[in-house]
């Protein structure tokens, strides 16, 4: 071993140095003494404040994540939620939409018609075809009355081939003015079931959106302007049919006209005179469509 502080060899288990005098392992067992003080504390103390003070920062992010999937839950159940006021206007839609598709015209010369043939006794109705003919509906849908509209387009359209042929030989008899007013009326008639039928299917489009909208998205702007569109419609086709009957009967005045003196057409004549009227599907239409907005302007959900 060698002195630490002349740096002479001495034996081994020498306490002292035999040059200088002076210990030789009080400053070994000095330094042994003061090592684990300086470095394994200091060392520990620096592992185990990095754990603690990164805790904090690491449990604070789940409970930030976590309130997001709150709000969508929430709108969702906003826009499913039902007031008083959607209730109504929702209510009203579902009954409109049934009943649009229930009799929207009559024509009431159809049962004066049977009721008279019945009467009379013409064409033998006895038994069974007197119960059959007072079982004919004289109602039609909205669909209905849109075939029986091209079918008299139809009529309209071979009505006027033949004046165009009739014209062509230089006819200008009573007979062909009254064929020349026939195929106009006809060609009115065709024209106004066909815009109220266009009418109609756009309302229906509307009043289904108007729905889905609400349930689903909580917006009503779409329900209220459908349920006012289809009762403005509805009263217009209540308005149409007294028009479309207007125009039949003034044909059928018309053609009275050139043949006063002919009893029959006189007598037809009697039973067109309440040729067309609104039916009890656009009555309660309107009713319905007006009182859904009327409920989405006064009452609150």
């Amino acid at each position: 071993m060698f002195c630490p502080h002349c740096g002479s060899q001495q034996p081994e288990g020498s306490k002292f140095c035999a040059v200088c005098g002076r210990e030789l392992q009080a400053p070994a067992a000095q330094a042994t003494a003061q090592a684990p003080v300086v470095q394994v504390p200091a060392a520990q103390a620096s592992t185990a404040q990095v754990p603690t003070s990164q805790a904090p920062a690491t449990q604070s992010a789940p409970s930030a994540a976590r309130t997001f999937p709150t709000a969508p839950t929430a709108h969702a159940q906003a826009g499913k939620a039902l007031g008083r006021r959607s209730a109504v206007m929702v209510f009203a839609a579902v009954l409109a939409l049934v009943f649009m598709f229930q009799a929207w015209f009559s024509f009431p010369f159809v049962n004066k018609f049977l009721n008279a043939a019945v009467a009379s006794g013409a064409g033998g109705f006895t038994g069974m075809e007197t119960a059959i003919v007072q079982s004919v509906s004289p109602s039609v849908t909205m669909p209905e009355l849109f075939t029986l509209g091209n079918t008299v387009g139809s009529i309209a359209d071979a009505g006027a081939q033949q004046v165009s042929l009739y014209s062509s030989y230089g006819a200008t008899d009573s007979s062909l003015l009254q064929m020349q007013q026939m195929v106009s009326t006809f060609g009115t008639v065709s024209l106004v079931t066909k815009v109220l039928f266009a009418l109609w299917v756009i309302c229906i489009v509307a009043l289904v959106v108007g729905v889905a909208l609400r349930l689903f998205r909580g917006f009503d702007a779409v329900l209220f302007f459908a349920l006012a569109g289809t009762a403005v419609v509805a009263l217009v086709c209540t308005i149409g049919s007294f028009v479309l009957g207007g125009i039949v009967e003034g044909l059928i005045s018309d053609m009275a006209s050139y043949s006063s003196s002919s009893s029959s057409v006189n007598l037809t004549m009697s039973l067109l005179s309440p040729f067309m009227a609104p039916a009890y599907g656009a009555v309660v239409t309107i009713v319905l469509g007006a009182a859904g907005t009327l409920s989405s302007l006064v009452l609150k959900d």
